[in-house]
């Protein structure tokens, strides 16, 4: 069964990656390196930077919609054939495929370059000690706040005193509470219960149900 390189969008290896399968490629065939995504981001980063630099490397690049791309490259992974050699995933589905034992080890790859490396994009595409996927992207996260309620309810506006009360998600829930009595409700720090979704989604192995989320 033909294994095949994973990329993980959205949460810069693509490039890394790629020259992974360089040699082999140049070495076994003359056929193109295949890489699927769904987004034009990725096919961005090879052209502006690695076929910058190897304008002889073949690529072929296929873009499908991310509403259609599961639909597309399931059928392919289940028979063998047609497989790309490089695919992107978005967070929403990486898991299905990381562990679904169709991807190639990357391990290697990721020691050889852990130095440079954040963790927790690497992390979404581990199974069982192994690494399956590696992303191009890490986002930062930023809070936001107004200083005139922070020191009408936090007693400092001061950045430094202010994030002591959001280090992690128990305070951060804490903090939500403390604001709801001291205001009498009129003070929130999220807009709607669907702005912690993606929060309580990524940790729900640790959190359990221990989470919930107040009114």
């Amino acid at each position: 069964m033909k294994k095949t390189l994973v990329v993980v969008v959205g949460i810069a290896l693509i490039l890394l990656s790629v020259s992974g399968c360089k040699k082999k490629v140049a070495e076994e065939s003359t056929e193109a390196l295949v890489v699927w995504s769904f987004t034009d981001e990725v096919e961005g980063l090879i052209n502006n930077y690695y076929l910058k630099d190897n304008p002889d490397f073949k690529l072929e690049y296929v873009y499908t919609p991310t509403d259609q791309f599961e639909s597309r490259l399931d059928p392919v992974l289940s028979v063998g054939r047609g497989v790309p050699d490089v695919f992107a995933l978005e967070a929403a589905f990486v898991r299905k495929y990381v562990e679904g034992g169709q991807l190639l080890d990357l391990t290697d790859i990721y020691e050889r370059n852990r130095s440079k490396l954040l963790a927790y994009p690497v992390e979404i595409g581990t199974y069982n000690g192994r690494v399956y996927g590696m992303s191009w992207q890490a986002c930062p996260g930023a809070m936001f706040y107004r200083r005139s309620l922070a020191i009408k309810y936090l007693g400092t506006d001061d950045p430094a005193v202010v994030q002591t009360y959001f280090t992690d998600l128990n305070k951060f829930m804490e903090t939500a509470e403390l604001l709801k009595q001291r205001s009498n409700g009129s003070c929130v720090v999220v807009s709607s219960r669907g702005d912690l979704y993606n929060v309580f989604l990524g940790a729900q192995e640790s959190l359990g149900s221990q989470w919930q989320v107040r009114n």
